[in-house]
């Protein structure tokens, strides 16, 4: 951690890789001040607008392109995530979450995928049967192997089924859980990610990929409208119906979070083929160029935020540690009613010079 003007930073040039995904939540929080001033719904809205960028870079090819902006819908999803933990007064309030990104993240993904977990262990105990136990080794996925199952889950799935895969796997989340927050780094989870679902992304493609990211993040907006949408049998338990919606909700982050890992991976692999080729060609060449293996989403977000005058994560537009560039939000009561009347002034002189 490092204090510059009074200001801590936990993000720095030497442990962008290690620094846990919470450190990235917290930097997120000191830099963009005014995020914390946005309702939940802007920032809902800018994560979608960045998304839709990474979609069309994908589209066009332009991989490079892709990646930053891959990097800046992580730092967007990083102030979400910060703003869903910080204190919110009126109607903003429904939208509280107080688990650490990293728990949310390792609660849905701990080194297994969830619906691999669900089929092959939580479903079967559930019918008597007695499998083998998990130990909390890193399982390749086999979703591959059952995809008719995998497509269909969501609706072959009871709503109790559903809960006792998310129920047994928080408690085997919890039990695998690893002992030092470096594991809870961006390059541990990535690598651990492309451990996990590497078959999978051998076999599918680029854009299959970002079509999953960019489902997930729909699932995401849904869930937050789930939290001040109550229907008729929920009405009847406030409590418990809320609590369960914010467990959803924390399951849909982590399946964007690991959807962004898994197109970093893919991204990665699309850097690594100028390496292949130039290797394969010129095998005896005594520098041999490696790009691919640079392209972790660390690394991308500091080449695009990290202020080089002080080694510490800031502002792109301002470039300062602090962000000072000259927003202002209309957000408020008042602030809507100012830019009202100033729209209401220029109509007015519009109509005189005509």
């Amino acid at each position: 951690m490092r204090e510059i003007d009074g200001k801590q930073y936990r993000v720095d040039s030497g442990n962008h890789g290690t620094a846990s995904v919470d450190d990235y939540v917290e930097d997120c929080g000191v830099i963009w001040v005014k995020d914390l001033e946005r309702p939940v719904s802007d920032l809902s809205y800018h994560v979608i607008s960045h998304a839709s960028k990474l979609g069309e870079a994908i589209r066009q090819e332009l991989y490079d392109d892709a990646r930053h902006q891959l990097g800046r819908l992580t730092i967007w999803l990083f102030s979400l995530c910060k703003r869903l933990q910080s204190d919110k007064s009126g109607a903003d309030a429904i939208f509280s979450l107080s688990t650490p990104l990293s728990e949310i993240i390792w609660s849905k993904y701990p080194a297994c995928c969830p619906v691999c977990f669900g089929r092959e262990y939580v479903l079967p105990v559930a019918r008597g049967e007695q499998p083998e136990e998990w130990q909390g080794d890193i399982m390749p996925c086999s979703c591959l192997l059952h995809l008719a199952d995998v497509e269909g889950r969501s609706q072959k799935l009871s709503r109790e089924e559903k809960r006792l895969i998310q129920q047994e796997l928080r408690k085997y989340a919890e039990r695998t859980k690893p002992d030092t927050s470096a594991e809870f780094g961006l390059d541990a989870f990535q690598e651990r990610s492309n451990k996990v679902f590497a078959p999978n992304l051998f076999a599918i493609s680029i854009e299959s990929t970002a079509f999953h990211l960019l489902e997930e993040i729909g699932e995401v907006c849904e869930a937050l409208s789930s939290l001040y949408t109550f229907d008729q049998e929920e009405q009847g338990n406030f409590k418990r119906a809320y609590a369960q919606k914010k467990l959803d909700l924390e399951d849909e982050i982590a399946d964007v979070f690991s959807w962004i890992f898994a197109l970093a991976n893919k991204l990665r692999d699309i850097f690594s083929l100028p390496d292949r080729y130039f290797k394969a060609m010129f095998p005896d060449a005594p520098v041999q160029p490696s790009f691919g293996p640079y392209l972790t989403l660390s690394q991308v977000i500091w080449e695009t935020y990290g202020n080089k005058a002080h080694n510490v994560l800031g502002c792109r537009d301002c470039n300062k540690l602090v962000c000072e560039c000259n927003i202002y939000l209309a957000t408020t009561e008042s602030s809507v009613q100012e830019v009202l009347a100033k729209q209401d002034t220029v109509s007015e002189d519009q109509a005189k010079q005509k």
